[in-house]
């Protein structure tokens, strides 16, 4: 390939130029697949060999048809697949227990065409340490990568999430919609068996969120407030202008973090919403309790007063009891009660008998006088002796007593 030769070529979103593979003679390559937006092919040529050249056809695909690069062992569950929509969590096959010693496992993350891709790593425990990367390595390469025409060096994990001290080692922030993770064991060590002994938890988990650029004011969904980021600084100078994470409302309390590191904005007020519903659940609760209470108090009152009720024979003033005796306390005291003679009672249990019925001693005396210090005499008060019978009104008592 000295004389006659093509170049095929693709040209990142960075402009970056990448040589996929250099073609010459008579065998006709394999279909090259490109996912960067610009692919160049260049002829070249001499005038010391005449042939007939070359003849070649593209096609332009949408890259939501392109899945990612298939695992080795798809039988496994949880080994490999499309993960789509506003967020989710990755794990190794058969996590927080260990994984299979020998495995090779793709995700390809994929989100709409004006989002990006914010991955966190929030636990890690492979084999070993950073030392034993070609045991067990956790990979994470821009979605647009070709692994057949050596794709970019990705970031790769190995060991324990404890060698990863800074923020940015433990986070991924796609260039664009797509983001490619790959997890890849080959553990001969005997030292796998003592390491899943000892250890509760053998594996990753990943969590990945599709996240928009947007200014405050401008997100229509929910705005991670800690979530600032400067998209073009220059060196030296202020940002113009500075972005915040939009992310989907559905994320909102789900008990995992898609804000970006140290930004808990998305569940800090879970807590106050479940103390709120518990709280007018509460209200509710002790509102039937009080209005049951009131309902009942009412009954029982309801009832008293039909036990209470006079008998239809009875007047306005109850006068007689159950026992045929009267109540009229507020005349036990006249103002001559002390000087009366001690035969006199003004309303004596004894009673004289005239004919059929009885006749009070008031009655009986009907000629002696009572005096009252401050009318002066006054004859005796004429009670009919049906009072034992009847009841009457106060008005039948001289106003001057």
């Amino acid at each position: 390939c000295l004389k006659d030769y093509i170049d095929v070529s693709t040209i990142t979103i960075y402009n970056v130029k990448r040589l996929l593979g250099r073609y010459c003679g008579s065998k006709v390559p394999s279909p090259i697949l490109s996912m960067h937006p610009k692919t160049e092919i260049i002829f070249r040529t001499n005038h010391a060999v005449s042939s007939t050249g070359f003849h070649g056809i593209f096609t332009f695909i949408d890259e939501s048809t392109v899945g990612p690069p298939p695992s080795t062992i798809s039988t496994i569950r949880g080994c490999g697949g499309i993960e789509k929509g506003f967020g989710g969590i990755i794990t190794t096959p058969n996590y927080p227990l260990a994984f299979p010693r020998k495995i090779d496992c793709m995700w390809l993350i994929r989100v709409q065409q004006d989002e990006h891709i914010y991955l966190r790593v929030v636990d890690l425990q492979l084999f070993g340490s950073i030392a034993n990367c070609k045991d067990a390595h956790l990979a994470i390469y821009d979605g647009y990568e070709n692994f057949d025409y050596d794709p970019k060096e990705p970031k790769k994990y190995c060991g324990d999430l404890k060698y990863y001290k800074s923020v940015d080692d433990k986070v991924e922030l796609s260039a664009r919609n797509r983001l490619l993770v790959r997890f890849k064991s080959d553990i001969t060590a005997p030292q796998w068996e003592d390491q899943v002994a000892s250890q509760e938890t053998v594996g990753f988990k990943l969590v990945w969120t599709a996240v928009r650029f947007k200014a405050k004011g401008e997100c229509p969904d929910f705005l991670c407030q800690s979530s600032e980021f400067c998209l073009n600084p220059k060196v030296g100078a202020k940002c113009p202008q500075t972005f915040f994470f939009c992310i989907d409302r559905s994320l909102l309390c789900n008990g995992v973090p898609n804000c970006s590191e140290q930004d808990t904005t998305d569940e800090d007020k879970c807590a106050m919403s479940i103390l709120a519903g518990a709280g007018i659940g509460a209200a509710t609760l002790s509102l039937l309790l009080i209005i049951c209470c009131c309902c009942c108090r009412r009954h029982s009152r309801s009832n008293g007063r039909r036990r209470r009720k006079p008998s239809s024979g009875s007047s306005k003033i109850n006068l007689q009891l159950s026992d045929g005796s009267m109540q009229l306390r507020q005349l036990e005291h006249s103002p001559t009660y002390g000087s009366r003679p001690d035969g006199l009672s003004f309303f004596s249990n004894s009673s004289t008998v005239i004919g059929n019925r009885s006749q009070s001693p008031v009655e009986a005396n009907n000629g002696d006088m009572m005096n009252c210090s401050i009318h002066g005499p006054r004859g005796l008060l004429q009670v009919p002796a049906s009072i034992h019978h009847t009841a009457f009104q106060q008005s039948e008592f001289p106003t001057d007593v």
